[in-house]
């Protein structure tokens, strides 16, 4: 990859929210896991999600359109053939 678009690219990258676990953030994600049934992983990740104020959230291992708390999630696979996949 050429220099130029490599620190295009870290630039990108460095104007995401870094979200780091606390104690809040694992209590959060219990009470999630608890009330929706979800994994606690699944619930981690939504609740970091969450805290750094996403809208959708891409996952495969949530259901398509369910909604958290003001974030969406999206399947990126939704509706495609499981031959293109």
């Amino acid at each position: 990859m050429p220099a130029p678009e490599a620190r295009r690219l870290i630039a990108d990258y460095a104007a995401w929210e870094v979200v780091s676990p606390d104690a809040a953030l694992v209590l959060d994600a219990s009470l999630l896991e608890s009330s929706h049934s979800i994994s606690f992983w699944d619930a981690l990740i939504v609740e970091a999600a969450r805290r750094a104020g996403a809208d959708v959230l891409l996952t495969e291992d949530l259901q398509h359109g369910q909604s958290f708390g003001g974030i969406t999630i999206q399947n990126p696979f939704h509706g495609l053939d499981e031959d293109v996949r």
